[in-house]
């Protein structure tokens, strides 16, 4: 089974790329993004991706849209984070996390390690989205932007440590990934997050690495920023990271994608 990465960002592809022990393929997609919470926008913007792909592999419509643009699968939908396994996608956005409810019983009848649904699962029929949507939440600004900072960085950086001057540095850097993949005759759903804690830095010298708002987050009890940290420095600590651990640990509790 393929797992895509959907992103429009090749430094971000690299980034997963090196912090996923298994491999990952990259498809160049911008996906429209809900207003709503972290988890409402993964969750959302990652079955977009899926049923877009689904899309490409078929000619035939597959489902209804239950909102005003791009398709979702309209089938049932397995929250990989609850026992609950047929979730109504009218009520999608509603989902919450509660990873300590996983009830590995529902899941081997949901038939997610049943060897006859998954001898395929190398086929073009089997293969995962993975979508990831990060947040900067700025204390001093009541946690503003949070996951609109792709449009806050659209005023630049020094604007930003600016604002940061003023209202306070201390913020958090937050990573959610949503994976969707088929499983059996269900779509499952599975949402993580990471967050690092940190402050913007008033600093001309915004590293080598820097993109997004590397260049002026500096993680606490470090005294370099993310954008003067080398790739592996990076990826011990980040939000980013700790997302991707946690969605490992996931992967490897349900025994999907693991040969």
């Amino acid at each position: 089974m393929k797992i895509y990465f959907i992103s429009s960002d090749i430094k971000k592809y690299k980034e997963i790329c090196k912090l996923f022990p298994f491999e990952i393929f990259h498809k160049k997609m911008d996906i429209i993004e809900i207003q709503g919470s972290m988890e409402e926008i993964v969750r959302d913007k990652a079955i977009r991706a899926y049923n877009s792909i689904l899309g490409n592999k078929s000619s035939k419509n597959v489902g209804n849209s239950n909102r005003d643009t791009g398709n979702i699968y309209d089938g049932n939908i397995y929250d990989g984070n609850s026992k609950d396994k047929n979730i109504d996608t009218n009520n999608l956005d509603t989902i919450k996390i509660n990873t300590s409810n996983i009830d590995k019983s529902n899941l081997d009848k949901s038939n997610i390690n049943n060897k006859n649904n998954m001898d395929n699962r190398d086929s073009e029929e089997y293969f995962a989205v993975l979508v990831d949507d990060v947040s900067l939440e700025m204390k001093g600004l009541d946690n503003f932007p949070g996951p609109y900072v792709k449009y806050f960085l659209g005023i630049g950086l020094e604007k930003i440590q600016k604002i940061a001057f003023f209202y306070g540095t201390e913020c958090t850097a937050i990573c959610s990934l949503g994976l969707v993949y088929k499983c059996g005759g269900n779509v499952c759903v599975i949402t993580s997050e990471g967050r690092t804690e940190g402050n913007i830095i008033v600093s001309d010298d915004l590293g080598t690495n820097e993109f997004g708002f590397d260049g002026i987050f500096q993680p606490k009890g470090y005294q370099k920023s993310y954008g003067e940290m080398t790739v592996e420095e990076k990826n011990e600590i980040s939000h980013r990271a700790v997302a991707v651990m946690h969605m490992v640990e996931k992967i490897k509790d349900l025994g999907i994608f693991m040969k």
